[in-house]
């Protein structure tokens, strides 16, 4: 979902506290761990361009109990993942971009607005490693919580 800007990856468990009854605090410090996990995912997996800011641009930030949102200020974390439409870039960046790779720009420039970019897909695969970490939180929340 796009938010602003940039792009952002919701995690919200906030009805597990009612849940989980005297275990206060473990649905939210799992959250929070996941959050963690799914930006370092995000990290290591957003492919890099020409200056890394997509990559590095992921940041998780609790929004209320419970909730926590995994997110980069750089559209283009989205449309490097989705590809994009045929469109007209701005040439100067395209320019930038291609001679950076050692490319001619134009029929690169070109090429974006008569085929627009490829795809490649890379947020669903960090979800779904970061899904695969679930037991791995709570265990780690369980473990620290103070039950009484």
């Amino acid at each position: 979902m796009t938010d602003g800007d940039g792009y952002t990856i919701t995690v919200d468990w906030s009805n597990l506290e009612r849940i989980a009854g005297e275990m206060k605090g473990v649905p939210d410090r799992a959250t929070e761990l996941l959050a963690y996990i799914l930006e370092g995912q995000l990290k290591e997996k957003t492919p890099v361009g020409m200056t890394g800011q997509a990559q590095a641009g992921w940041s998780s930030a609790q929004k209320s109990p419970g909730v926590w949102a995994v997110t980069n200020p750089y559209m283009w974390a989205k449309y490097v993942d989705t590809g994009t439409r045929p469109h007209a870039p701005p040439m100067d960046a395209i320019r930038e971009w291609a001679e950076f790779r050692g490319l001619p720009w134009f029929p690169v420039w070109l090429g974006i607005v008569r085929r627009g970019t490829r795809a490649q897909p890379y947020i669903q695969a960090c979800i779904d490693a970061t899904n695969a970490q679930v037991p791995v939180a709570f265990n780690q929340a369980l473990s620290e919580a103070k039950i009484s």
